[in-house]
């Protein structure tokens, strides 16, 4: 309250309702206005995708297995890729190529980008979410890592041995617990090293 009539500038008697001296009724001093704090930060992912690297590896005489890496600064996490997936990856990339207008040869092309498709799924959805989904994920932590060598043809993308006449890039990873060898489906083995030194450093050569 204030302590002096706003009427006639007389003292006032403290929780008076009234001023004594003009007999006005007493208003109370408006509270100053409260700052308002201004939004909180929109808060950073908890765990940053610093990249993802398709994988396969043979399996058996004619089997072969494939992952997507996903690479983060506190692991890298190998997701299985089953057929069943794949084929959903590659209905979704073409019917997106029909929606924009694209025709029967431009939706065939657009199929190649399947991968794509499964990589915003994978920006979009928690990584331990994806591991709870996909039984068979294989995780690797910095410390496990001794090296990672990585050899190939530079710019080979996307081109099978038998239609290239060259060999994929290759991959081997040695841990703690021993050795993995991998082919690299979608990039150059210098593009795969870039993403990795981000996390591993000098380990990747």
């Amino acid at each position: 309250m204030s302590k002096f009539c706003i009427h006639c500038g007389s003292p006032l008697v403290p929780e008076a309702r009234f001023c004594g001296q003009c007999g006005r009724p007493v208003q109370e001093t408006p509270a100053a206005p409260q700052p308002v704090a201004p939004p909180p930060p929109a808060a950073a992912p908890a765990e940053p995708i610093l990249g993802i690297i398709s994988l396969q590896r043979r399996k058996g005489l004619a089997g072969v297995e494939t992952f997507n890496m996903v690479v983060t600064p506190q692991r890298l996490v190998m997701l299985p890729v089953t057929n069943k997936e794949m084929q959903g990856a590659v209905k979704a990339a073409r019917d997106q190529a029909r929606a924009e207008g694209k025709d029967f040869f431009g939706q065939i092309g657009a199929q190649l980008g399947w991968l794509n498709v499964l990589y915003r799924q994978y920006q979009e959805t928690p990584l331990n979410l994806l591991l709870a989904q996909k039984p068979g994920s294989l995780v690797l932590y910095p410390q496990e890592i001794r090296s990672i060598q990585l050899r190939g043809t530079g710019g080979l993308r996307f081109l099978p041995d038998e239609e290239s006449g060259q060999e994929r890039p290759e991959m081997t990873i040695v841990t703690t617990a021993g050795k993995q060898k991998w082919e690299l489906v979608n990039m150059s083995d210098r593009e795969a090293r870039n993403i990795l030194r981000q996390v591993l450093g000098e380990l990747v050569r």
